[in-house]
């Protein structure tokens, strides 16, 4: 598997969804500070996040990707069909 990045370092050259460590930092009606590993996609206007979210809660947190890598392969050999076609086209 790849390395992580910071993000502060420097940003993905391609777009596409990559595996983040996202800090997450707010208050919904408790206090939450936390990080996470989720898959964001990178465009062109930088990280997205899952859009399944309310808008209340996006506007309520600070969320800020602190590291970032490419998706690892998906496994071979467990007898899942059509696997690899399902992930090249979820990995653009």
């Amino acid at each position: 598997m790849g390395e992580w990045i910071r993000a502060g370092d420097r940003l993905p050259q391609e777009r596409g969804r990559y595996l983040v460590m996202l800090k997450t930092d707010g208050d919904i009606g408790f206090e939450v500070h936390e990080h996470l590993i989720r898959i964001l996609y990178f465009g062109s206007d930088g990280w997205r996040l899952p859009r399944h979210y309310p808008e209340w809660i996006h506007e309520a947190l600070k969320q800020e990707v602190t590291h970032w890598m490419r998706l690892p392969e998906p496994p071979t050999g467990c007898g899942c069909r059509n696997r690899r076609r399902r992930y090249e086209k979820w990995k653009t």
